[in-house]
């Protein structure tokens, strides 16, 4: 009876260090708000890599009130000048869209693209209205730019949410992989030896 549950024991922190090694890629989710940027200041650019990200020049941070303009959340948001702004990720990062309103004449569209530059979705311009909307969600592949292109810089972005993909799990295993492994092929062993014995 008591072989049994040693040898359940040993199988089970077996499997619990396979799991280890073989864990899918951590993911963290990330939501933009504009208002931990480290600046204060009512008009300018967007810092260096804020959020993981290069912004392109196009791009504004702004918390000033202007009629219906005015944040989703916090003080900041922020606008393309021209209308059409890109931000290129460091790493993979799945999008799940951002928060726009704006005059109803103007329309926003996206392009994303993968690590090698390559467009891999189109979304097409969307009517704004006054009111923020999700915008740019339903690709689920991994991307590392984000071309907004707007017909107009009449609006706002705020709210933009992406999810942050890790380096892909290595061959080798970790030593906290091996930690948790090790044990269980001893313990097999030990089953083994003391089987063989009786």
């Amino acid at each position: 009876m008591h072989f049994r549950i040693r040898h359940r024991l040993a199988a089970a922190a077996l499997a619990v260090g396979l799991l280890g090694m073989s864990a899918a890629p951590a993911a963290a989710q990330t939501t933009l708000t504009f208002d931990n940027t480290g600046t204060s200041v009512a008009v300018g650019s967007i810092p260096a890599n804020y959020g993981g990200a290069t912004w392109s020049s196009d791009w504004i941070l702004y918390n000033q009130l202007d009629g219906v303009f005015v944040p989703r959340s916090g003080d900041f948001r922020v606008y393309a000048q021209r209308g059409t702004g890109s931000l290129t990720f460091s790493t993979d990062v799945l999008f799940s869209g951002a928060y726009f309103m704006g005059r109803s004449s103007t329309t926003i569209g996206f392009r994303l693209k993968d690590k090698n530059g390559s467009t891999v979705h189109t979304i097409d311009g969307t009517n704004l209205t006054s009111t923020y909307s999700l915008l740019g969600a339903g690709y689920t592949g991994a991307i590392r730019t984000i071309e907004v292109i707007g017909s107009d810089d009449y609006y706002n972005m705020d709210d933009l949410n992406f999810t942050t993909l890790d380096a892909p799990v290595s061959a080798v295993p970790e030593p906290a992989s091996l930690a948790l492994i090790l044990p269980g092929l001893g313990a097999v062993a030990l089953l083994k030896r003391r089987k063989k014995a009786a």
